[in-house]
C-alpha cells in the first residue's frame, strides 16, 4: 500500500505545473524518510528504533562492509528517482518541456499526501523520533525499583554466558519447523524461560542494548548524542553485574570475534568490571584465525568456541571462581554464515541462508554446551545462553514476520541437578542476571530494573511497559551516565578537556542550560550547531586553541548566548581566565551557512538554512538555490578525476555566490594538479594543499576569500551570504 501512495505523489508530482516547485521539493522530503525508513528496516527489520539512532552517533568501527551494499544499491534509487524530480521541475520552470496535464492533480496531490503522512512509515518515524529525543520522564520516580546486589554469594559457581547473535527463540517453531532443535532439547532438560519479550520502544534491540540490558539492568538510553570514542567513561554511574562479581574474587574474561572497539564495547566492558577482552585483533596477533576464518563480522564461530573452550579449561584449572562469556556472529543479518564443520550436521535443508546459519549455530553451541555437561568441571558451572536481541532484517525474516507478536528471545540456564522446568513469566532481558543468581541460591534477586523471574509475576517495569509508561526508567537510565556541568572543575588533560571526572575528545559542543551539559556533538561544528541555536539556545564549545587558528597552548572555550560571549582559556591548571562581553554573534544571525570539512572518518557537510547535507569526498563547489545552496561541481581528485577548469569558471561567473569545499582530502599524491585553479580564484591556496589538509572558500562578486586548515584536521567555517563574507571558527567567536 505504501509503495502505492509514493507513486502516487510522484505522479501527481509531475502531472501538473501548478506550485510543482513546492510539490517537488514536498515529494523529496517525503522520498527521503522513506528511505531512511527503508534502509532503517533492512538494518533492524521493525523499521526506525533505538539501535538506528545509536550506531547513527556511535562507533561504526568493525561493521560488515559487505552488509552495506544492498543498502547503497537502495539508497541510489532512491537518489535516482529524486534527481529525476529535480530534473523535471527544472525543465517545466525553464520551459524546455511541456508538462503532462491531469485537470484535479493538485487536489489529489493533497489527498494522497494527507495518506503519506497517516502512513505506517511515517507513524514509526515520528514515535521513535519523539521516543529517543523528547521523552523526558521523571528519574525520581523509579529510583526506588533500581536495586543494586547488596550481599555476596554464599556458593561461589563458575559462570559461562553465552550471547547466541540473534539467535532468538522464534526459530524453534517456524512455519511447523524447529531450527533449533539441539539448543531446544538442552532447554527441555533445564530451565526454559519462553516470554522473554523485547520492548519497542528505547533502550533495547540491539547487540551493545543487550549486554548493557543483561549486565546492568537497565535500557541502554543513548548518553544524549554521546559517541562512544569521545568520551572516557561510558554509563560511568551504572552498577553492573561483572563489577560485582570482581568485588567477590571473580575472573571475568569476555571473548568476541569482532572488534572490541565497535558501539563503544571496550569502554563499556573494561570500565564495568571485565578484567580481559579478547577480540579479532587478539585472534590474529595470536594466530588464532586465518584470513579465510574471518567474515566481514569477525571471526567464524566455530574459531570462537574453540578458543572459548581452551579458556574454560584453563580457568577451571585456576582455584579462582570465573565468569567466562562470549558473543557469536555467524548468524549476523542479512544472511549469516554457514561453515564447512556443519556440513551433514544439519537435519533441515532450506534456500533461506539465515536459516542454515541457525542450524549450524546451533551445532556448534550445542557440541561446546556439551562440553562442558560432560566435563568434571559441570558440577561447579553454570551455563546461560541469551539472544542479545531479535533478529533484525534477514533472508527469512517474511517467516518470522508472520510470528510477530509471538517473537521472544532465547534464555537458558543450565546447571547440574537444576529440574526441569518452562516458567512462562513476562520479563525482558533486564531480568536475566537476577534469574540467574536466584538460581544459584543467592539472596540478590535483583539488579538495576531487573527481577528474577522465578518470583513467577511480572516486575513493575514490565506492567509499566505494558501500559506505556516507562518513560520514568529511560529517564533514570540516562542519568546513569552523568550530568556534565561547567561548574565542575574543568582542565586540559593531555588533547582531551576534563570536566569533572570525564575527559571529552575535542572539539566538543552541546546546549547549556543552569550551567548543565546535554546532548553532547564531538564532529561538524558548522554543520550542527544551528539545530542547537534556531531556538535562541545557549551554548558551550571548547577545541584546541591552534585547530582554530589561534596560536596559543590551551584549550579555547566559550558559552555562547544570543547577547553575550564568554571566553574562556583552559590549561592543565584549570580555566586560567573568563571573560564575559556583550556580543551577539554569527550563530544566532540570519543568512549564516555553515561548512564542515573533515577526513572520511568524521562527519563533514553544510547546513543550507537548516537542512543538513553532507560533502562527497575531493573538491566541492556549491550554488544558491532558493534560499539555500546545493552541490553543483564535485571532483574526486584523490580517486583521478580532473577538475574541469572550465566548468569552474562558468560556475563562478553565473553566480553572485559560491562556496568551495573539501571533504576527506582533494590531494592523494605528491603531484598536485589544482594550481590552476588559483587563477581562477586569484589565489595561491592551492598551490601547498597537503594530504587531508581541509580548504573551505567563498567568491562573490569576483572576490574570493579562504580558511585552510590543518592536515588531518577538522575544519569548521562560516559564510555570510548577504555580505560574502568568511567567518572563521575564532572569528565567529569574535577571539581571532
Amino acid at each position: 500500500m505504501t509503495y502505492t501512495i509514493l507513486a502516487l505523489l510522484i505522479i501527481f508530482t509531475i502531472t501538473s505545473p501548478k506550485f510543482i516547485v513546492t510539490k517537488t521539493m514536498v515529494t523529496i522530503v517525503t522520498l527521503l524518510a522513506f528511505a531512511f525508513w527503508y534502509i532503517s528496516n533492512m538494518f533492524t527489520g521493525n523499521g526506525v528504533n533505538d539501535a538506528v539512532f545509536y550506531h547513527l552517533q556511535n562507533s561504526s568501527e568493525g561493521v560488515s562492509v559487505d552488509d552495506l551494499i544492498p543498502k547503497i544499491k537502495v539508497a541510489s534509487f532512491f537518489i535516482a528517482i529524486i534527481l529525476f524530480l529535480i530534473i523535471y521541475c527544472t525543465l517545466i520552470k525553464l520551459k524546455k518541456i511541456k508538462s503532462l496535464h491531469l485537470p484535479i492533480s493538485s487536489f489529489l496531490y493533497l489527498m494522497v499526501f494527507i495518506s503519506v503522512i497517516f502512513s505506517s512509515f511515517s507513524i514509526n518515524i515520528f514515535n521513535a523520533t519523539k521516543e529517543s529525543f523528547f521523552s523526558k520522564g521523571n528519574a525520581a520516580a523509579v529510583k526506588s525499583e533500581y536495586l543494586i546486589p547488596d550481599k555476596n554469594l554464599d556458593k561461589k559457581y563458575n559462570y559461562v554466558f553465552i550471547y547466541a547473535e540473534s539467535l532468538e527463540r522464534t526459530f524453534r517453531n517456524l512455519e511447523g519447523e524447529n531450527y533449533l532443535p539441539h539448543l531446544s532439547a538442552l532447554a527441555d532438560n533445564y530451565a526454559d524461560f519462553t516470554n522473554i519479550i523485547q520492548p519497542a520502544n528505547r533502550g533495547f534491540g540491539w547487540t551493545m542494548a543487550g549486554m548493557v540490558n543483561t549486565q546492568c539492568g537497565i535500557p541502554l538510553v543513548m548518553a544524549q548524542g554521546n559517541t562512544g570514542g569521545n568520551l572516557s567513561e561510558f554509563l560511568n554511574n551504572a552498577n553492573c553485574v561483572a563489577t560485582w562479581l570482581t568485588n567477590q574474587g571473580y575472573n571475568t574474561e569476555f571473548l568476541r570475534g569482532s572488534d572490541k572497539e565497535f558501539a563503544g564495547g571496550d569502554k563499556f566492558f573494561s570500565q564495568h568490571g571485565w578484567s580481559r577482552q579478547d577480540d579479532l585483533n587478539y585472534f590474529v596477533k595470536n594466530g588464532l584465525a586465518s584470513p579465510d576464518q574471518i567474515s566481514s563480522w569477525g571471526v567464524h564461530d566455530d574459531v570462537l568456541l574453540n578458543h572459548a573452550w581452551m579458556e574454560f579449561s584453563r580457568l577451571t584449572k585456576s582455584q579462582q571462581p570465573f565468569l567466562l562469556s562470549f558473543l557469536t556472529v555467524n548468524t549476523h543479518s542479512p544472511d549469516g554464515l554457514f561453515l564447512s564443520e556443519c556440513k551433514d550436521k544439519v537435519g533441515i535443508k532450506t534456500d533461506y541462508a539465515m536459516l542454515s546459519a541457525v542450524q549450524c549455530s546451533d551445532y556448534l553451541l550445542n557440541d561446546f554446551i556439551k562440553k562442558i555437561i560432560n566435563s568434571p568441571s559441570f558440577d561447579n558451572t553454570i551455563i546461560v545462553l541469551v539472544s542479545d536481541h531479535l533478529m533484525m532484517e534477514n533472508d527469512a525474516s517474511a517467516l518470522l514476520d508472520k510470528h510477530k507478536d509471538l517473537r521472544r528471545n532465547n534464555f537458558i540456564i543450565i546447571k547440574k541437578g537444576l529440574n526441569p522446568v518452562k516458567n512462562n513469566t513476562a520479563g525482558t532481558l533486564m531480568d536475566v542476571w537476577p534469574t540467574v543468581l536466584d538460581i544459584s541460591g543467592s539472596e540478590n534477586k535483583y539488579l538495576g530494573f531487573g527481577r528474577s523471574l522465578n518470583n513467577n509475576e511480572e516486575n513493575k517495569y514490565i506492567a509499566d511497559y505494558k501500559s506505556g509508561k516507562n518513560a520514568d526508567y529511560l529517564a533514570f537510565a540516562s542519568e546513569l551516565w552523568g550530568v556534565t556541568s561547567l561548574k565542575d572543575k574543568i582542565f586540559q588533560s593531555g588533547d582531551k578537556l576534563q570536566i569533572g571526572s570525564q575527559k571529552f575528545s575535542l572539539p566538543i559542543y552541546s546546549p547549556v542550560s543552569e550551567s548543565k551539559l546535554n546532548f553532547l556533538w564531538f564532529e561538524a561544528f558548522a554543520k550542527n550547531i544551528f539545530k542547537i541555536t534556531s531556538d535562541n539556545h545557549s551554548f558551550f564549545y571548547a577545541n584546541i586553541c591552534k585547530n582554530i587558528g589561534i596560536n596559543e597552548n590551551a584549550i579555547c572555550g566559550y558559552v555562547v548566548s544570543p547577547d553575550t560571549i564568554t571566553k574562556l582559556r583552559i590549561t592543565p591548571q584549570g580555566v586560567v581566565s573568563s571573560k564575559q562581553s556583550n556580543y551577539q554573534s554569527v550563530f544566532f544571525k540570519q543568512n549564516i551557512e555553515g561548512v564542515s570539512s573533515a577526513p572520511f572518518f568524521m562527519e563533514s557537510g553544510f547546513s543550507a538554512s537548516g537542512t543538513n547535507n553532507s560533502l562527497p569526498s575531493g573538491i566541492n563547489f556549491l550554488s544558491p538555490q532558493n534560499s539555500s545552496f546545493k552541490i553543483e561541481l564535485n571532483y574526486q581528485t584523490c580517486t583521478g578525476a580532473v577538475v574541469d577548469d572550465n566548468a569552474v569558471q562558468n560556475l563562478v561567473r553565473k553566480n553572485k555566490i559560491s562556496i568551495i569545499a573539501s571533504s576527506d582530502s582533494i590531494i592523494c599524491s605528491g603531484e598536485n594538479g589544482y594550481i590552476s585553479l588559483n587563477g581562477i580564484f586569484k589565489s595561491d591556496v592551492f598551490s601547498s594543499v597537503q594530504f587531508r589538509q581541509q580548504i573551505i572558500g567563498v567568491v562573490k562578486d569576483g572576490k574570493s576569500e579562504f580558511i585552510k586548515g590543518l592536515p588531518g584536521i577538522p575544519l569548521d567555517a562560516f559564510i555570510d551570504t548577504d555580505k560574502g563574507n568568511l567567518i572563521s571558527v575564532c572569528k565567529a567567536f569574535n577571539d581571532c
